[in-house]
């Protein structure tokens, strides 16, 4: 032992000798080539000069090929294996940056994704010596990428720029793919976004790549059978497949036969969102598949089926099927999956890899996750705290997860800016302090303002935090597994979220950081650009904080005093979000950032107003006709429409409503909700019998409008149909559900609760 520190203590007394870069070095790059590799190499390189021209004040020169020597930085493998080094064990990703006799060498196994393709962007491409050069610039010059673009790059001023002799830097990134919606390359191979590489993503869904709606027209039966009739759908409902039918098989084979001889090595096979399972006799085995699990079973069955004849037709090449939606949970009848396949996790949690860990999954796993985008209830505002981020990269590094689509990412760079920054660093470093990158990421971003701007994000973290809980929750499935959980206590909508992280308080303490920020930025125009891009998108989660909290004030007491701010907060939403877009409906660039795409580059307006999809999507009072509201003086909400309901005898004659017991019931109109305008006019007249109530029902349809009969409880409401929800208690906790088409037989009934 005594030994071994005495070794160890002459080793740390040994000096070590630093190699300084100048204006006199170059910088190297491979020989031109078609690849497309060597011009992405090229863009780094001219990317690491700048910096250099930035930080240290002089500019090397970027020269195409020429030998090894002292006073260049070298890109790629082919220098690094002049020099001496062995990349034999590197693979994907795996980089190092090194310095020997006077050089320094930048590299990895550099190639393209799809060898057999031209004009191959860098997104499909392993570009290793492009990681390592953006980890020696923060190692060696302290830049770090922040946000998309040269404002979004802090490089640091400095003297000199030196690097010990003898240095030798390996990463071995965890991921072997990593993407998430395209910024520019620095900044996306600094902050763990490896790009495509070798695999081919269909964008989660592979079965309506196989067949569109051309060939819906010619052969329905290639498409699901659903209430009665093929099926091709709309939207992310589209392509539902008819898997019984040998000949949905054969194209699904061809399209990721096309992807492998492109040169991919991994190729996507998913079902398409929004499921619809065949109801066809060889589909639905005779009528044998009674539940979700037994359909799961059917679903993954199919295309492992498919994945073991790929492994005859292309050997070595990977399958990559998604567990999603119909296949959310793994198979109960198989325990081992074949060696060619690669399994993408959507919706991931503990408790959903837990399920995992009982199957051998030798090709491993990647994970599709939605800790952005615009569904989650957030919608458009900040939606992660730092550490659910970190507690999630981690969950992904313990369970084998090797790829990551990253859904939604960067939609708020100023918001989010901190809490991406340390998802990004806890993926390269789990044991990074969280502390410390929030701390770093403030102080390379803001400067003399990172105090004021940790104190902005730490009440945005601390309410963020709930949220999160609460979804954390709701995501691994803990709902309904004790009596007495807390599913009731989970606030309803959007709207209440926002209300709950946008306090009052908060919001003020919020405002008074951030212009104190803003009084400290230096003449930097970078520190103040980044400000006017928080700025901006606290602006829209401000206003419709004041929203929420003024609509509960409305709605506990409905009044014109009481009306009068909501209206003037959504004015002021409405014109903020008119002046994002042109003339022409498109979103406008971030004024001088052009690599920032506001709230994610949202093409739909409608969208945008309504904070988001899915979950996230908030209707009143946000899609009031506010000009309509004042003009009225009407107090939306305040008073509930009524109608008596007389008694009848007999059953009504269903064939005219103005003759016989229909005479004592009078007509309503059915009018928009919340003082929202309708577009089609429509009436109903209600009856009460000792069995029943009768509904009958008019609607105005355009001469254009087609519909079709499903079968009984099939898909009615994508045809014109009339709605009626029934609460008999008053609340949502008993729900009877029912929606008519006007064809006949073509109806739907539920209830819950």
């Amino acid at each position: 032992m005594k030994l071994l520190c005495l070794a160890v203590s002459s080793l740390l007394a040994m000096p070590s000798v630093a190699v300084e870069i100048d204006a006199t070095w170059r910088i190297v790059v491979p020989p031109r080539e078609d690849s497309g590799v060597q011009r992405a190499l090229k863009d780094m390189a001219d990317e690491l000069a700048s910096a250099f021209e930035e930080g240290a004040g002089f500019k090397p020169g970027v020269d195409e090929g020429g030998p090894i020597g002292p006073k260049r930085i070298f890109f790629g493998r082919a220098f690094a294996e002049a020099a001496g080094f062995d990349l034999s064990s590197f693979r994907a990703m795996d980089n190092a940056y090194a310095e020997k006799d006077g050089a320094v060498y930048l590299f990895g196994n550099d190639r393209s994704g799809k060898p057999n393709l031209k004009n191959v962007g860098w997104q499909n491409m392993y570009l290793p010596s492009a990681k390592a050069a953006a980890r020696f610039m923060k190692d060696a010059m302290g830049v770090r990428y922040l946000m998309p673009g040269r404002i979004g790059r802090d490089v640091p001023k400095r003297a000199q720029v030196t690097v010990k002799d003898g240095t030798f830097s390996v990463q071995r990134p965890p991921f072997d793919f990593c993407y998430a919606p395209k910024f520019d390359m620095a900044y996306s191979v600094a902050n763990g976004t490896l790009m495509r590489g070798a695999y081919h993503s269909f964008g989660g869904h592979t079965w309506p790549v196989a067949f569109g709606p051309e060939v819906f027209r010619e052969h329905p039966e290639y498409f699901a059978l659903v209430g009665g009739r093929r099926l091709y759908g709309s939207g992310g409902h589209r392509g539902s497949l008819c898997i019984s039918n040998p000949e949905c098989e054969k194209a699904l084979i061809r399209v990721l036969l096309e992807k492998f001889d492109e040169g991919a090595d991994c190729v996507q096979l998913a079902q398409m969102d929004g499921w619809n399972f065949c109801e066809c006799e060889k589909c639905n085995l005779g009528g044998g598949l009674k539940n979700a699990q037994a359909i799961a079973d059917r679903v993954w069955a199919y295309h492992l089926g498919i994945a073991e004849k790929i492994r005859t037709l292309r050997p070595g090449k990977k399958v990559w099927i998604i567990s999603y939606s119909a296949t959310f949970d793994p198979p109960t009848n198989v325990r081992k999956f074949p060696d060619n396949v690669v399994v993408e996790v959507a919706h991931v949690s503990e408790e959903q890899f837990a399920r995992w860990r009982e199957i051998d999954v030798p090709g491993g796993f990647t994970a599709y996750i939605y800790l952005w985008g615009n569904y989650p209830f957030m919608g458009f505002t900040a939606k992660r705290s730092y550490r659910y981020n970190a507690d999630f990269a981690k969950m992904l590094l313990r369970n084998r997860v090797h790829g990551l689509y990253r859904c939604g990412y960067g939609e708020l760079f100023g918001m989010e800016g901190p809490a991406n920054w340390v998802f990004n660093g806890v993926i390269e470093n789990p044991s990074a302090n969280v502390n410390a990158l929030v701390d770093e990421y403030c102080r390379a971003a803001f400067g003399p303002a990172a105090g004021n701007m940790r104190a902005f994000y730490d009440v945005l973290d601390k309410g963020l935090r709930a949220v999160n809980a609460w979804e954390a929750l709701n995501d691994t499935g803990a709902w309904g597994e004790k009596p007495g959980d807390l599913t009731d206590a989970k606030p309803r909508n959007a709207l209440d979220w926002i209300a709950q992280v946008y306090t009052a308080d908060a919001m003020k303490r919020m405002d008074s950081a951030l212009e104190a920020a803003e009084k400290a930025a230096t003449d930097d125009p970078k520190v103040r650009k980044r400000l006017e891009l928080v700025r901006s998108e606290w602006n829209y989660a401000r206003n419709l904080g004041r929203i929420a909290h003024l609509y509960q004030a409305y709605q506990l007491v409905p009044s014109k005093a009481s009306l009068a701010p909501l209206l003037d907060e959504l004015e002021k939403r409405n014109a903020m979000i008119d002046a994002l877009y042109d003339d022409k409906g498109r979103m406008k660039p971030f004024p001088g950032w052009p690599e920032i795409h506001p709230f994610g580059n949202e093409k739909d307006k409608r969208t945008l107003k309504t904070n988001g999809r899915l979950r996230a999507t908030i209707g009143a009072p946000l899609g009031w006709d506010v000009a309509a509201l004042r003009a009225s003086e009407t107090l939306p909400g305040a008073a509930r429409k009524t109608a008596v309901f007389r008694f009848t005898e007999r059953e009504p004659d269903f064939g005219d409503f103005d003759k016989g017991e229909w005479t004592k019931s009078r007509w309503q109109a059915l009018g928009g909700i919340q003082g929202e305008r309708t577009t089609v006019k429509a009436r109903f007249k209600i009856l009460a019998g000792h069995e029943a109530l009768y509904l009958a029902a008019e609607s105005d349809l355009a001469d254009d409008v087609r519909t079709e009969a499903f079968k009984p409880d099939g898909p009615c409401w994508r045809d014109e149909s009339f709605d009626l929800t029934i609460a008999p208690n008053g609340s949502r906790a008993k729900v009877y559900h029912l929606i008519w088409n006007p064809t006949d037989g073509s109806f739907y009934d539920e209830a819950y609760g």
